[in-house]
């Protein structure tokens, strides 16, 4: 009784709560992620933000297609648009479709069969003749070999990156990685012999044991050895979804066979900045509070090196240039003067829409541009890792103060302190946010200060309300006992709460007018409520005499014993008859 008592506490229900909220914290459950991610899309919305200068985006849109033909384009309609941004002097540029095998071209097998059975004759004769067909079939295959064509593009840019696709479905066994993306990845950091020293650090590396975090890729698609040769960097053009299917962030970095392969838009960023890729700073503890560091760049990143993405809210957009216009030369050079080119399809239809806060409706090249804008601009959403710890102070703060100051005064004075201390809270946090780019969860403390204050005015309501019913039986049970209505008297009595001295003490003058009335089960009845409830006065001893007396007439009389009219067994409460008292029987 004692322990169910305890458990339904309002201060174990709300400390159970606090712990709850405080290990919710540490990681990413749904329930109040979901909340926490709505509100975040609405101070995005409020925050102010530099507008978009250093990237544009080349849009293979529903225009181009239209003017250029249907997609997939010859890779020569790519080269084309490639050399015009190496002319316009882009500073760097990134492609976002993957070109995993050489293109088939079978004009080039006959063009190529041809060659060889002319150069097959033996007649020196012939050979003198065919010299001039040769030369002529060389400059047809180089107009018709695309993929040579786009080799050149790429070559002759010196900033150009290429992308690769990595797969999270396992298909076998995993793919080893190529030279190419050896030189375009990291070793990962040996953490098994590193202990965390400091509680802060402890905590995450708990945590990973216990909740999984994002799924790792399998395999990867690479672009083709001749023309990945040729980029100046390689880069995953995966993006990460939030719960609610909505790209808040990007992984900089994924783990793959034991390396980290970098994402495009980090290598675009870094190509743009000048800053070697090799020389990442991986671990978190070197760089706190950023994620990654790349000489004096700092990007701030969680421990699973994703990105905030700094997203315009409306009508700031980024620039966006159509594929068309761009190799038709109508577009004018100096757009595209030492800026970031990312270079991508957004035709309806023909890539995957994704949501982002500001809109329903946006195509992988503009994500990724969105975020080689925020690294560039230096923008940062930050989530510290000492947030977990303030909010968690914020916490205890908030429950100690429900456990201390609110059922100590009255609920709406309560109310009004704990509607400042709130508004306070989230003042400061949504602040935080708006001037540094700093995000905390806001919903934990407001979750507890509504629980908390729910339950005890629950409480306080219902124990006020109780004491009102009480006071109404008191009242009513006296009045009925005054009236010498006992039985109603008791009944209203009984409503009553006995744990309270006072009902104890009319409980027991009901029992001594029983006693009077020679009411004794009655009478008993009300002693033993007494000493259930703690005991009153000499209410046990009473009871004691009323159980003997009713054993002693429930025994059979002897035949010879005298037979009086009237039994006078208690000489402390005589009966009443009226308003008269029975002293003894004459005879």
């Amino acid at each position: 009784m004692q322990l169910k008592r305890i458990i339904f506490s309002t201060s174990f229900i709300l400390c159970l709560t606090a712990m709850l909220l405080i290990v919710s914290l540490l990681g990413e459950w749904a329930p109040l992620q979901l909340p926490e991610l709505k509100l975040y899309d609405q101070l995005l919305r409020l925050k102010p933000t530099s507008p978009p200068n250093r990237v544009v985006v080349v849009a293979i849109d529903d225009a181009s297609i239209q003017e250029l033909g249907m997609w997939p384009w010859p890779r020569t309609t790519l080269a084309t648009g490639l050399r015009r941004l190496t002319e316009y002097g882009a500073e760097a540029v990134a492609l976002t479709t993957v070109y995993p095998a050489p293109s088939a071209n079978p004009a080039l097998e006959e063009l190529s069969h041809l060659r060889t059975t002319l150069q097959s004759e033996t007649s020196a004769r012939q050979k003198k003749a065919h010299r001039p067909v040769l030369r002529e079939l060389r400059k047809i295959e180089k107009r018709l070999d695309e993929d040579q064509a786009l080799i050149n593009a790429v070559r002759a840019g010196h900033n150009i990156v290429l992308p690769f696709r990595l797969a999270f479905t396992p298909s076998g066994e995993s793919d080893p990685l190529s030279g190419l993306l050896r030189l375009n990845s990291l070793a990962q950091p040996d953490r098994t012999q590193q202990t965390p020293e400091t509680l802060q650090a402890q905590i995450p590396a708990l945590l990973d044991r216990i909740i999984p975090g994002p799924p790792a890729p399998e395999n990867v698609t690479e672009t083709f050895r001749a023309l990945a040769g040729k980029a100046a960097a390689m880069g995953a053009i995966n993006l990460s979804v939030d719960a609610d299917d909505i790209v808040r962030q990007i992984r900089l970095l994924w783990p793959y066979q034991e390396r980290y392969l970098p994402s495009l838009a980090l290598q675009l960023a870094l190509k743009s900045l000048g800053r070697p890729f090799r020389q990442t700073v991986l671990l978190p503890e070197d760089c706190n509070p950023y994620g990654l560091c790349v000489g004096d760049t700092a990007i701030p990143t969680d421990d699973y090196y994703r990105m905030r993405i700094n997203y315009h809210p409306p009508p700031i957009h980024l620039n966006k240039v159509p594929f068309a216009d761009l190799v038709s030369g109508k577009v004018d050079p100096a757009i595209f003067k030492n800026q970031v080119a990312v270079i991508g399809v957004t035709a309806t239809d023909l890539t995957p829409a994704y949501q982002t806060p500001f809109a329903s409706q946006v195509t992988p090249p503009e994500i990724i541009a969105a975020a080689v804008d925020t690294i560039l601009r230096s923008d940062h959403l930050i989530r510290p890792r000492w947030a977990p710890l303030a909010e968690g102070a914020v916490l205890l703060y908030f429950l100690l103060f429900l456990l201390i100051v609110i059922p100590r005064v009255k609920l709406n004075i309560g109310a009004l302190i704990l509607t400042v201390f709130l508004a306070t809270c989230w003042g400061a946090a949504i602040l935080a946010f708006m001037q540094a780019g700093y995000w905390f969860r806001l919903f934990p403390p407001l979750i507890l200060c509504l629980l908390g204050f729910g339950m005890i005015a629950v409480r306080q309501i219902a124990r006020r309300l109780k004491a009102e019913n009480t006071e109404l039986n008191r009242s009513l049970g006296l009045s009925f006992q005054t009236q010498g209505m006992l039985d109603m008297a008791l009944e209203k009595f009984m409503q009553c709460p006995a744990e309270d001295k006072t009902v104890r003490r009319l409980l027991y003058h009901l029992g001594l007018d029983f006693e009077r009335k020679r009411m004794s089960d009655k009478a008993l009845t009300v002693y033993e409520r007494i000493l259930k409830a703690g005991g009153y006065r000499d209410a046990k001893r009473r009871a004691r005499k009323l159980k003997a007396a009713n054993h002693a007439l429930t025994m059979a009389p002897s035949l010879d014993a005298p037979v009086a009219t009237l039994k006078l067994t208690d000489t402390e409460t005589r009966p009443t008859f009226g308003r008269y008292e029975i002293l003894k029987e004459l005879g």
